[in-house]
Order: C-alpha cells, then structure tokens, then sequence
C-alpha cells in the first residue's frame, strides 16, 4: 500500500458574521456543538474531536486502512 501523508488544521471561532460560503467539498451547514458526534465524519475525527473544542493545541498520528479506518493513532498535547 502506498503511504500519503497529509496535515489538517482546525481553527475555532467564538465569534463570526452570519455568513456561510457555498464549498466545492460540501454543503456547509451550522449544527449545534452537542451534535457533532451524530453527523456522518471520517472514523479518525472522532479520535480527537473532544480537544478540537478545549482550550488545547495538540496533534495527531494516523495509520488508516485503505477504507480509510484507523488501524493505529496517537495524539499528543502540545
């Protein structure tokens, strides 16, 4: 299997204009934060969605399966 590496970055807003942009990868659409967890994701979001929402830096290593399933991972607080 051929390994491709990639970088996401996550940014929080507390504050925004009621502005939202059509996207070429998808429909954005406002949910409310208790929600997050019910909306269809990739398998490796819910590994650290949690920290996306405390006042944190971290990062994350992912081995996924050609299914894109986490096979291993491990986050580290930065």
């Amino acid at each position: 299997m051929n390994q491709e590496y990639g970088i996401i970055f996550f940014y929080v807003a507390h504050e925004f204009l009621e502005i939202i942009k059509e996207s070429e990868e998808g429909k954005l659409v406002k949910i409310p934060i208790e929600e997050i967890k019910n909306i269809e994701q990739f398998d490796m979001n819910f590994k650290f969605i949690d920290l996306v929402f405390e006042d944190c830096v971290f990062e994350g290593n992912f081995k996924l399966d050609q299914d894109y399933k986490v096979k291993h991972y491990q986050i580290t607080k930065i």
